[in-house]
């Protein structure tokens, strides 16, 4: 008999009971249909509102409190083992309305594809509950385009009504899926993988395995897309939802082979009777062109602290290929990466680097915690100068940093003190200095720079975070009432609350990339960002939100957030992250600085050759401060105090 096994994985979806009756009440043979539920509940009442279905024979339902739940491809997994050996199988969402007679039309259409082993899926065109359907034409999918974590996008296109008979394609919708279901037994849904993803590496996973993809020519369901703030998402109800797509994204990538391996998939890899090859030819796409070098893989994979176990493992097979240990360690010394490479390296797989190589990385790790704690040293004994002359100081960056969010002082490089004072107390603050043997070495608007009388220590005091030409009205008073006591070397010092440290550290790293026309001299600044989010997982981001819409610094925050997703992998709250995605020119800059952040040639194009180099400079600079301000009129401050230091009061020759 021509039974049908529908499996829906619903999550607090109240669309669920009208996408159940909508397929009974449209099909042609409504006898024959079985279906799988993984219903996801919150409440009593939630669990009970499907009570209604529990009567419906042959609908097994599994249900689970939504606070065990892993995602929708474990719980589409879940789903499959309710299958009791129906002929077909339909996996669609738990948001979906059917054609007239969609159960013969899917089984007629599957006898027409040219493959014993034909799987029918497509983008459905959209409905609006509670039956409005908003269009009828059936689609193919294409690639788009790879994101910055290598997950491919696919897209709807053409118009498949043309054809009499479903068409070839190399991609499925998880939404809708209709083949023979012996497919559940050969490509089984892997409970490992989150959400990005899922159709990619399952259309690979199915093909390589022996299945044809094909588009129907006709349209049999539809999908309601708008409904995302209409019922709970799985990302809001789960604060540690990132941990699991990181890992799912990594799984992802080892198996279509942007990264190398050494673990074995088993059912959940790629089949062995046709290659990924073949389908890269099929689909269009090339997954090895987003691999990253084997140096710049494995620094990667050694910029955060601690290192967890599939991590771990990466490093492993990385160190097992052919390292520029030469090219590694200069990228890791230009970036302010060594203390973190040499630590990661050491705690996971040391016996697998070189002995050289690993003894001038030990050699440098105490050579820098040596200077760091002199550093720190003298960082303590100004405090209590300031301290008894009853000014109040903030110490940040540098050793503050890397004992707040990296807990260990020796892993990070930092070159000088920096330290945050109040205005009224600037000037006393450097009379203090050069009492203690300090001479002045350059003054600037915001801050004044110092160095200690045998040049060994410089001593940079601020009375404002970034220059003017970065307008931040961020009050020391405020920062000061929000500071947090921080444990350093056994001494109590006041240190920046981690809200106020993200958002600083955002304004700093797109201040640093506008100075530099639109490159990131260090990817340490970035790795800071992303230390700070791992380290302090119960962020209130409210109040950062608030200061930077305060301070027209939006867009600012939201670069530096872009950065570290798009180099890091960071995971932001997903209700911050759809407001950072929506800025399209914050995307932009950031998409523009990680394509340079590894490229041979650093250094950007001159605006015209026919200005001198500093000109070029300055006008690289306000190209990219004029798309991350927000105000108009801090663009046009930007280019009054251009023109006055660059112009104005540039020397003649």
């Amino acid at each position: 008999m021509e039974t049908i096994f529908i499996q829906i994985a619903a999550y607090r979806d109240r669309e669920l009971i009208p996408t159940v009756e909508d397929a009974i009440a449209q099909a042609t043979h409504s006898e024959r249909l079985s279906f799988g539920i993984c219903w996801q509940f919150e409440t009593q009442e939630e669990f009970h509102y499907i009570d209604s279905l529990r009567t419906i024979k042959n609908c097994r339902i599994e249900s689970i409190p939504a606070t065990e739940s892993r995602g929708v491809c474990w719980a589409r997994s879940k789903v499959q083992k309710l299958w009791r050996g129906e002929r077909y199988t339909l996996q669609i969402d738990s948001h979906t309305r059917f054609a007239t007679g969609w159960d013969t039309q899917l089984i007629e259409m599957l006898a027409q594809c040219p493959s014993d082993k034909a799987i029918l899926s497509a983008y459905p065109p959209a409905y609006e509950p509670p039956r409005n359907l908003l269009g009828n034409t059936p689609s193919r999918l294409v690639p788009n385009r790879f994101n910055e974590s290598g997950i491919l996008g696919l897209m709807a296109t053409d118009d498949l009504s043309k054809y009499s008979s479903p068409q070839p394609g190399a991609f499925i919708a998880a939404g809708f899926v209709f083949s023979d279901a012996f497919i559940i037994k050969e490509v089984p849904y892997d409970p490992n993988r989150y959400f990005l993803g899922e159709e990619i590496v399952f259309s690979a996973r199915a093909w390589t395995r022996g299945w044809d993809i094909y588009h129907p020519h006709r349209t049999v369901c539809w999908h309601y897309y708008n409904n995302t703030k209409t019922r709970p998402l799985h990302w809001e109800d789960h604060k540690n939802w990132g941990t699991h797509n990181s890992v799912s994204e990594q799984r992802f990538r080892q198996i279509v082979g942007i990264e190398l391996s050494s673990q074995k998939f088993g059912v959940y890899g790629l089949g062995k009777i046709r290659t990924l090859a073949d389908y890269e030819a099929l689909a269009g796409v090339t997954f090895r062109e987003q691999r990253k070098d084997s140096e710049i893989e494995l620094l990667y994979s050694c910029l955060h602290t601690p290192i967890d176990s599939p991590t771990a493992d990466r490093i492993k097979t990385l160190l097992q290929q052919n390292i520029d240990w030469t090219y590694l360690i200069h990228t890791a010394s230009r970036h302010g990466l060594m203390p973190l490479l040499y630590h990661n390296l050491n705690t996971t797989y040391p016996d697998a680097v070189p002995e050289a190589i690993l003894t001038q990385l030990r050699d440098n790790f105490y050579a820098n915690s040596l200077r760091n704690l002199s550093r720190t040293q003298e960082l303590l004994k100004l405090l209590d100068l300031f301290h008894t002359h009853n000014i109040p100081a903030i110490p940040y960056k540098g050793v503050i940093l890397a004992t707040s969010v990296y807990g260990n002082p020796a892993l990070r490089q930092f070159a000088d003190l920096d330290i945050l004072v109040h205005e009224r107390d600037f000037l006393k603050v450097g009379e203090l200095l050069i009492s203690q043997g300090y001479q002045p070495q350059a003054t600037w608007d915001w801050e004044e720079s110092f160095v200690n009388s045998n040049g060994t220590i410089e001593v940079d005091i601020h009375k404002a975070i970034i220059p003017p030409y970065f307008p931040l009205p961020l009050d020391f008073e405020h920062l000061w009432q929000r500071s947090q006591p921080l444990s350093l070397v056994g001494t109590t010092v006041p240190s920046f609350s981690p809200e106020d440290l993200l958002f600083i550290l955002c304004i700093q790293v797109a201040k640093d990339c506008c100075e530099n026309q639109g490159r990131l001299e260090q990817l340490i600044k970035v790795c800071d960002i992303a230390q700070v989010i791992r380290t302090y997982p119960n962020l209130n981001w409210q109040p950062i939100i608030e200061t930077a819409r305060k301070s027209a610094s939006l867009r600012m925050l939201y670069f530096g957030l872009l950065l570290t997703n798009n180099l890091l992998g960071t995971t932001i709250p997903q209700d911050i992250w759809l407001d950072v995605k929506a800025d399209a020119v914050a995307v932009s800059l950031a998409t523009q600085v990680c394509e340079h952040l590894f490229s041979k040639g650093n250094n950007p194009p001159s605006f015209s050759r026919y200005l001198p180099a500093d000109i070029n400079i300055g006008i690289q600079r306000f190209i990219f401060y004029a798309r991350i301000r927000e105000k108009v009129q801090h663009k046009i401050q930007y280019i009054s105090d251009f023109l006055r230091r660059e112009v104005i009061q540039r020397p003649q020759k």
